[in-house]
């Protein structure tokens, strides 16, 4: 028995599922011919006769006769699909003769009625019961819609990505007579027809789930809206999404356009540093087997909204920092220089190091015979030079122009040491100008 209970619900999950996919919130009725899919489920089949009635629920409100009324039958053990029609009487009464009884099915009635479609499910043991199909008349007064709680819940914290995970549920009631129509051709400051929800700065993976049939997801500046039929009743919406922060806070407006009796922030017990400053705590929660810390805000009128401010979010260490920084653009653009800059600092102390002996050598080898070389302080001295130039002009106290021309000018002359030499012979004075603009240097060797 408990089988087939189960399977009866999965037919039934199905056959929903399949209805929705028929259903059109605005235009005429989607057509739905007699379709019979027979094989040898169908022959033989025991029958039975359906009887319903179709129920106007708006106050003062009257129906026509002849509203057309489907009959949705599905076996999910064979795939059987039925489907046959039948029009109201005065009464709103409709009559399905011949029903086929089908093994682990589900049963469906729909209608469509004011650019609406309605329907009620039900299972092969309810077939010998009266079937009652409610309708309404339609509102497009958004304020008949009320939600009752809204709750943010914060599932996961990436430090590494510095990415929150949350999903918001909203549970909201329609307690008028009347199902809210959404009007897309009256849209204006005050004029909106259909629920609206925010989102956190820069949301992203926006996933929405729903027990309203129809309609569409439609994003928005701060968030998206729906335009599914909302009937009288209470109904389920929920949508997950994820969101960016930076260092250890962060602070955003939740709007809440339909207003909310009461407005929840929930964090697991396991990211329990994390502290909601704008709300007021509330005992802890259990809910499906895990423990979370509450915050709340009670009656927010329509577009009031609450300010979220989070706390103690968990920081990235150095090393994702600079993990996560190496895959940034921007980061190779200076890096790559900045390294070659180094590589060519190293090279030429490296190479003055090198020289140092040969030189010396030279000079004891020969004595009274002027080198080629400069002396070592004074290649220290042009190395000096160029880091400090290399130094002001990443602080921005020189111009490219002259930062260029003149780091050329130092490099020759390490790598061209006669150069050096021979500027200073023909202008003794020149040694005392090799520094470059906004950085001051020792005096010339001696």
């Amino acid at each position: 028995m408990k089988t087939r209970v189960l399977t009866g619900v999965l037919a039934l999950t199905i056959l929903a599922a399949f209805l929705a996919g028929f259903h059109s919130s605005q235009g005429s009725p989607q057509p739905v011919g007699a379709q019979i899919s027979l094989n040898q489920e169908t022959v033989n089949q025991q029958t039975v006769t359906l009887a319903g009635q179709v129920v106007n629920r708006t106050d003062g409100a009257t129906l026509e006769p002849g509203l057309r009324v489907t009959l949705h039958s599905f076996s999910q053990t064979s795939g059987v699909f039925l489907s046959q029609d039948a029009a109201t009487d005065e009464s709103g009464s409709f009559l399905f003769p011949d029903v086929e009884l089908l093994q682990e099915g589900g049963y469906a009635v729909t209608t469509d009625y004011a650019d609406t479609r309605y329907s009620t499910l039900f299972r092969p043991e309810d077939l010998d019961e009266p079937v009652e199909l409610v309708v309404y008349e339609t509102t497009q007064d958004i304020s008949v819609i009320r939600v009752v709680h809204q709750a943010l819940i914060l599932t996961e914290v990436d430090p590494s990505k510095q990415m929150i995970t949350a999903a918001i549920f909203v549970n909201l009631s329609n307690e008028s007579d009347r199902t809210l129509l959404p009007d897309l051709t009256n849209v204006g400051p005050g004029r909106f027809s259909f629920l609206r929800f925010s989102l956190p700065p820069q949301a992203e993976e926006l996933d929405v789930q729903s027990d309203l049939v129809g309609g569409q997801i439609i994003p928005t500046g701060s968030g998206f809206a729906m335009t599914a039929p909302v009937n009288p009743g209470e109904h389920n919406i929920s949508y997950s999404f994820r969101f960016p922060y930076q260092g250890n806070a962060l602070s955003y407006k939740q709007s809440l356009l339909q207003g909310a009796d009461v407005f929840q922030v929930l964090i697991p017990q396991r990211l329990s540093e994390i502290q909601v400053e704008t709300l007021e705590p509330m005992p802890p929660l259990n809910a499906a087997g895990a423990s979370y810390l509450v915050w709340e805000r009670a009656e927010l009128a329509p577009g009031q909204g609450v300010e979220i401010e989070l706390a103690n979010l968990p920081r990235s260490n150095l090393l994702s920092r600079w993990g996560r920084a190496a895959t940034d653009a921007s980061f190779w653009q200076i890096a790559l220089p900045s390294a070659m800059g180094a590589v060519l600092a190293g090279l030429l102390i490296y190479g003055g190091v090198l020289r140092l002996p040969r030189a010396l050598a030279g000079d004891a080898a020969v004595p009274g015979r002027a080198s080629s070389e400069p002396t070592p302080p004074g290649r220290a001295r042009l190395i000096g030079e160029i880091a400090a130039l290399d130094d002001g002009f990443q602080k921005g106290g020189i111009d490219p122009a002259t930062y260029a021309s003149r780091r050329a000018e130092l490099k020759a002359l390490v790598l061209n040491p006669g150069a050096d030499q021979s500027n200073q012979q023909d202008n003794p004075e020149a040694a005392t100008e090799t520094t470059s603009p906004g950085i001051t240097s020792g005096g010339p060797d001696r």
